[in-house]
């Protein structure tokens, strides 16, 4: 019994021996030298850009056939017509001017009216007679070439313009002058009212004859109106502000009548 317990310290201590040999003959594993990590430079990018080589012009053969193109169409421009001549245009001078003449020669207030607004005139040789004018206060200086048409009226005397003056005649002798001419209803707008003028005015709706019939009452004994049928317009010369009154009773007279405003009457 004493003799196992022998055999068994010697196993003990043999394997002792045996772990503590074997730790002092391993060779220890060599150690790994690291280098410290940094930062990791990124690298460098180069970029070339090569320039932009233009592309070659495109070449357009020739048209097909039977596939024209079409042009743009162009309205033609629409273009008013050219004024009528009218009285010489005075800008807004700010001046006013006081007409006083007694028992004057009309020659001479023609003339100083030509000197007053800028105009030039011929006087027909029987243009003569004398002329009294006196204006309540002063007029502005634009409206003497109104008044001068207005005691050439009363006179029995009118201004035509033809070129670059005026033609001072007989109001009866006008008419077959070139006096100013206007066509359709337009108003008569920086036309003095004692100008004479012809205005050719279209019938619409209602008949040019019964119409004529209608008007003539309202024309001056100066003043003419012809209906003709052929055109079915109206030929009016007279003084502009007695041609404004006719044009204004052709709008209220020549209108279109619809038909529910016509009435059947047995007779």
């Amino acid at each position: 019994m004493r003799r196992n317990s022998n055999v068994t310290g010697f196993v003990a201590s043999a394997v002792v021996l045996s772990f503590v040999a074997g730790c002092a003959t391993r060779t220890p594993a060599p150690k790994i030298s690291t280098p410290p990590i940094g930062p990791v430079p990124s690298p460098t990018v180069t970029v070339q850009v090569e320039p932009t080589t233009p592309l070659p012009p495109v070449s357009v053969g020739p048209r097909q056939p039977g596939r024209p193109e079409a042009a743009p169409v162009t309205p033609p421009p629409t273009t008013a017509p050219p004024p009528v001549p009218a009285a010489p245009v005075t800008p807004p001078s700010g001046r006013f001017i006081v007409l006083n003449f007694d028992s004057a020669d009309i020659e001479t207030v023609i003339h100083a009216a030509s000197e007053i607004v800028g105009f030039n005139y011929v006087l027909s040789p029987d243009v003569r007679g004398k002329v009294t004018v006196q204006t309540s206060g002063r007029i502005p200086q634009e409206d003497v070439f109104g008044v001068l048409l207005g005691i050439l009226e009363v006179h029995g005397f009118t201004a035509v313009k033809s070129g670059n003056l005026y033609k001072i005649v007989r109001v009866e002798g006008a008419r077959e002058r070139a006096v100013p001419t206007i066509v359709g209803d337009v108003p008569l707008e920086g036309r003095a009212g004692d100008e004479i003028i012809t205005q050719i005015v279209p019938v619409r709706y209602a008949s040019v004859n019964d119409l004529g019939v209608l008007l003539r009452p309202f024309v001056s004994s100066r003043g003419t109106l012809v209906a003709n049928r052929e055109t079915n317009v109206l030929i009016i010369t007279d003084a502009a502000s007695n041609v404004r009154r006719v044009l204004d009773i052709i709008k209220l007279v020549d209108v279109q009548v619809s038909l529910d405003e016509l009435q059947i009457i047995p007779v």
